[in-house]
């Protein structure tokens, strides 16, 4: 496992590890730890690493205990090249937005060229499922942000990978535009239920099983200030919730595509551990702060 084991081992100790700046952290083979300072409210650890999720999940080990993954995996930005060249063949300037852009060329472009590369999303998928699966807890659960155009190769992977899928959460909220003529308003979005074969550990409230339907508001506008203005900023509110119905206080909630932080957040407010690795150095820093912040916030009630 190299060094990035031995920071991982001396972060669970609760040592602290100093760097010259939030992004440069030491560098591994495959990542670099994260350290936000070292405020553990009711023993919650929280780790956040620099790199590729598909090689920095091949090195934890299988005694990580992860108990949940939840996340909001790239349906789009993945696809690089293939979605640069979609971008620059379809996008054309935005009347109503200062240097903005929005999808034009023929009808059905772009969903074309996504289904076009549907199979390698499924391999893709299929690559940091594997790790994923690995590493968590029998019975645990993947809980996944998808979208209506990919879900079916998404499924696909995770199924490939080894998982079960179990079922589709359906997040509504406030309607969103349709980005062109040939689409629906959104006024949902799905969230895949998959499971590692073992015990069942669903949460149940006052014994009865919890409903495949959540309605909650979009992220507001302060919070996804406080993300960056990352572009797929989800509520904290809502991640909590799905955070309540898969773990239990104390155990431990991996995002192998951590973004600006917010499931990391939301586990450290629901009083559990958490994993974060995030490949863009920019958004590793927003989540730094915002975890450094609600770690002080939280010790300072208890």
């Amino acid at each position: 496992m190299g060094d990035l084991a031995k920071i991982t081992e001396l972060a669970s100790a609760g040592s602290t590890l100093t760097q010259n700046s939030p992004c440069e952290g030491r560098n591994q083979s495959q990542g670099s730890l994260f350290a936000p300072r070292s405020v553990r409210p009711r023993g919650v650890s929280t780790k956040l690493i620099l790199g590729d999720s598909r090689q920095v999940l091949g090195d934890l080990q299988d005694s990580a205990q992860i108990d949940a993954v939840i996340t909001d995996p790239p349906w789009g930005s993945w696809l690089s090249p293939e979605w640069d060249i979609l971008k620059t063949e379809y996008a054309v300037e935005s009347n109503n937005k200062p240097n903005g852009w929005k999808w034009g060329g023929r009808p059905g472009a772009v969903s074309a060229r996504i289904y076009e590369t549907g199979p390698k999303y499924q391999e893709w998928t299929k690559q940091w499922a594997t790790e994923a699966l690995r590493v968590i807890i029998p019975g645990g659960f993947l809980l996944a942000f998808s979208h209506p155009k990919t879900i079916a190769s998404f499924n696909l992977g995770l199924e490939a990978a080894g998982w079960e899928i179990r079922d589709c959460i359906s997040w509504e909220h406030s309607i969103s535009w349709a980005k062109s003529r040939n689409c629906f308003q959104s006024t949902w979005e799905p969230i895949v239920v998959a499971r590692k074969p073992g015990p069942f550990r669903l949460q149940r409230d006052n014994g009865l099983a919890p409903v495949n339907k959540i309605i909650h508001a979009k992220a507001s506008r302060q919070e996804r200030e406080e993300a960056g203005n990352h572009p797929a900023c989800k509520p904290i509110g809502l991640l909590r919730q799905l955070i309540r119905l898969v773990t239990s206080p104390g155990e431990t909630v991996l995002d192998p595509f951590a973004g600006s932080g917010s499931t990391l957040v939301a586990a450290v407010l629901e009083n559990r551990s958490c994993i974060g690795i995030e490949k863009e150095a920019e958004y590793c820093t927003i989540a730094e702060a915002r975890l450094s912040a609600v770690q002080y916030s939280t010790a300072e009630m208890h």
